[in-house]
């Protein structure tokens, strides 16, 4: 039996691509930490186009879930930490998704075509990202605390604490001064970073609905 029309564009395009992002992440990397720092951020910047690939929310929500799973099955397969550590790591991954995911339906449910809601989103969520090696520079001498403790990959890095610190990498070290010039400390959980992203990505969802009616 052929399967449905949407099937393609919100289950299997999402699948593959997810499964192919994870798995070039890791022949890059190797079950490193830079593994699934790389998969996350890869994330940022085909989660909001795949996800408004389909017009109906429910399929939206369907690619979400999809690409959450995709990438959470490679991780998984890996072996590269404990399940304790791989189930914290994704649910780090479901909150930033669905914060990404929420913010690029809104943006088109506002009037931005497809394709420019989703670039607004994918730029927005790389300077989110990125902020440890771009907005640091700034902060010589301080102390930052709460954007540390809500950042999707320290978070990972703090659940994933065996594979080293992010900071202290070779590539990291000269990208970054946290860590040298700005004090920081990694979080004590993942649950901040969880809550924040998930509750950003409700009250846009709501926001949408709202929109909608």
């Amino acid at each position: 039996m052929k399967p449905p029309a949407y099937f393609y564009s919100a289950v299997l395009l999402p699948a593959l691509l997810s499964v192919a992002v994870g798995i070039a992440c890791y022949i890059a990397a190797g079950p490193s930490l830079d593994f699934f720092l790389g998969t996350v951020l890869m994330t940022s910047i085909f989660t909001p186009a795949l996800v408004l690939g389909s017009e109906q929310q429910k399929l939206r929500w369907i690619s979400v879930v999809v690409i959450v799973f995709a990438l959470a099955m490679v991780w998984l397969a890996s072996a590269a930490i404990p399940v304790f550590a791989w189930f914290q790591c994704t649910l780090v991954l479901a909150g930033f998704v669905s914060a990404l995911a929420a913010a690029a339906i809104l943006l088109n449910r506002l009037g931005l075509p497809p394709v420019l809601a989703a670039a607004v989103v994918t730029v927005l969520s790389l300077a989110w990202l990125t902020w440890p090696i771009w907005a640091c520079s700034a902060l010589r001498g301080q102390a930052i605390v709460w954007p540390v403790a809500i950042h999707p990959l320290l978070a990972i890095n703090s659940a994933c604490r065996d594979l080293g610190i992010w900071t202290q990498q070779r590539i990291a070290y000269r990208l970054t001064n946290l860590g040298q010039d700005v004090a920081y400390r990694l979080p004590d959980s993942v649950l901040p970073c969880v809550a924040v992203h998930s509750i950003t990505a409700a009250l846009l969802t709501i926001l949408g609905w709202r929109r909608a009616k």
